[in-house]
């Protein structure tokens, strides 16, 4: 079985300006703070639970995912994007 690596990634936006994003009507871009990772580990984790092709193979993933999350959330100063 191959293993996957995650990299994390970096971007410094402070002096860009930006054009307004536009996503369809079913999904929504934000900012998350580190205060919001359990909300967000919920819907993340709630989405793997009720997408057929994800549900069987969640045992599989679940610890991954977790570590995943905590990973990004190490620092309680950022912010993450978030769709």
């Amino acid at each position: 079985m191959k293993k996957t690596r995650w990299v994390n990634f970096v971007w410094d936006l402070a002096e860009t300006q930006l054009a307004a994003i536009s996503a369809p009507r079913q999904f929504r871009l934000s900012l998350v703070k580190a205060a919001e990772r359990r909300q967000l580990q919920e819907v993340i984790e709630k989405s793997f639970a009720l997408d057929p092709s994800w549900n069987a193979a969640l045992h599989m993933i679940d610890a991954q995912v977790k570590s995943s999350i905590a990973a990004a959330f190490n620092s309680e100063s950022g912010s993450w994007l978030a769709l």
